[in-house]
């Protein structure tokens, strides 16, 4: 810390300045706390405390009064985008994750010691690698610049009100990014219904679909050698919408070849084999094989499981139904995979059927209303199976008008793209913005100095002088 403070503060050290209670923490397990709130009324219920904030809830406390709270283990001590100490307020429980400071009030308070240690370096001061810890006796020594008491209200009174126009701002910009989202999915709506390419189709004017889905049926009657093919159930025009002339609704199934389920065989990082792509390595629409497994296969296998370019791979189940149905399409260089059994191989039946053109209709609010509707269930597994996969129905155009809607909707994502980041280079201004006021407030740079202050040094005197005649009157 610099010794190059203003007139009227001094230094002092975390223990000088604060009631350090951490003697009256209790931890109480997870399934212990579960049992004791079990039946009981929100309102017999207190907030019960942890490293980085409330944890759950308990049916008792410790405390009655506002404190301040920093994490002993496994709170982001070198994030300075995440607060590292807290107040909390009234009735709580605190476990031993967290170090319980009381401000001593005629010296300081608790917003003001809250305010420098989520802006301190805990360089030197924390121990660990993975799990970083703040013991007791580093943590009393941390260094404190202590202002005058009524500037330390001052710099706290500006601290907030500065915090609230920037909370503001971050409000603005969370909103924003909710926006650019919705935008996106506004961009997929319009692109499945034909307006993106409305200019488009007027001056090339594209083949209808129906000649398209006929070639289909065809390659599909050539690639099963005669095989009788399982009837799709006809399709139900009621609650579809209108489409351009020369679109056509038709089933997923009609344009696709039978849907494959990937390899039940265990794999492991272990193993050697061939890279086996599982559901993390469904990133965004693309194969992410950064975390593969392995496995073992035989050549008839590697033929089953194969994939090629411009399949899409597909969630077939997950605990969340937001995924289930989530698509990834594969390139070149993912040819060298196999896939794993929670995800389906979609492949295009002809060349025709642009895999872009697919990737983005399963991402579309149309599609993904259709997956999640099938895919529901209550037992906490979401599972959409091959037959429904094929249920789905898509909007299908002409070949050269699945190129254009795909250039038309990158076109418009790209814009988001760059908005998107204009929004992330704000939030982290913000949190740098944060770091600095802090920074400035404990350098006494943040709000004037009033020379008819009590000086600080005068304040600690005080208080160690009362705790002297404190510690004498126990003798006694």
């Amino acid at each position: 810390m610099s010794n190059n403070l203003p007139h009227g503060w001094t230094t002092a050290t975390i223990e000088d300045a604060v009631d350090i209670l951490d003697s009256k923490r209790v931890p109480i397990n997870a399934k212990d706390r579960a049992k004791r709130v079990d039946g009981k009324r929100a309102s017999d219920l207190f907030p019960y405390y942890g490293a980085t904030g409330q944890v759950g809830w308990i049916d008792d406390f410790l405390f009655d009064e506002n404190l301040v709270l920093i994490g002993e283990d496994g709170a982001p001590f070198f994030d300075f985008t995440k607060s590292i100490a807290y107040i909390i307020k009234g009735k709580t429980w605190v476990n031993n994750h967290a170090h319980v400071l009381r401000a001593i009030a005629e010296l300081t308070s608790d917003k003001y010691i809250a305010h420098y240690l989520n802006q301190f370096n805990f360089h030197g001061y924390v121990s660990g690698t993975t799990r970083l810890k703040l013991n007791q006796a580093p943590m009393r020594r941390i260094p404190l610049p202590i202002a005058p008491l009524n500037e330390q209200k001052r710099i706290v009174a500006k601290i907030e009100q500065l915090f609230s126009d920037l909370d503001a701002g971050v409000e603005t910009l969370q909103a924003l990014k909710k926006q650019i989202k919705q935008y996106r999915q506004s961009v997929l709506k319009y692109a499945f219904e034909g307006k993106l390419t409305a200019e488009w189709r007027k001056k090339n004017k594209p083949e209808p679909a129906s000649k398209l889905l006929e070639k289909i049926a065809k390659e599909k009657e050539q690639k099963s050698k005669g095989k009788k093919q399982k009837k799709l159930s006809p399709l139900d025009m009621t609650d579809l919408p209108n489409l351009p002339e020369g679109w056509k609704w038709t089933h997923l199934g009609n344009i696709i070849d039978e849907p494959k389920y990937g390899t039940s065989k265990k794999c492991s990082y272990e193993s050697q084999g061939m890279g086996v792509l599982r559901i993390p390595n469904i990133v965004n629409g693309m194969v992410d094989d950064g975390d593969l497994k392995f496995a073992e296969f035989d050549e008839k296998e590697k033929q089953v499981y194969s994939l090629t370019k411009g399949d899409l791979l597909t969630i077939r189940s997950n605990g969340s139904v937001s995924l289930v149905g989530r698509c990834a399409m594969v390139s070149d260089v993912d040819e060298k995979h196999l896939f794993a059994g929670y995800l389906i191989r979609l492949r295009p039946t002809s060349t025709e059927i642009i895999s872009k053109y697919m990737l983005y209709a399963m991402r579309s609010s149309f599609l993904r209303n259709q997956i999640e509707s099938k895919a529901k269930s209550t037992s906490g597994v979401n599972n959409i199976n091959s037959n429904e996969i094929k249920s789905l129905v898509v909007p299908l155009c002409d070949s050269k008008e699945q190129e254009q809607t795909v250039l038309e909707i990158e076109r418009h994502f790209s814009i988001a793209e760059k908005a998107e980041e204009v929004v992330e280079t704000a939030l982290k201004q913000s949190s740098r913005l944060r770091q600095s006021i802090l920074k400035r407030a404990f350098e006494g740079k943040l709000v004037s100095q009033d020379p008819t202050d009590e000086p600080a040094e005068k304040l600690l005197e005080r208080i160690k002088e009362s705790e002297v005649i404190k510690a004498e009157g126990k003798k006694r």
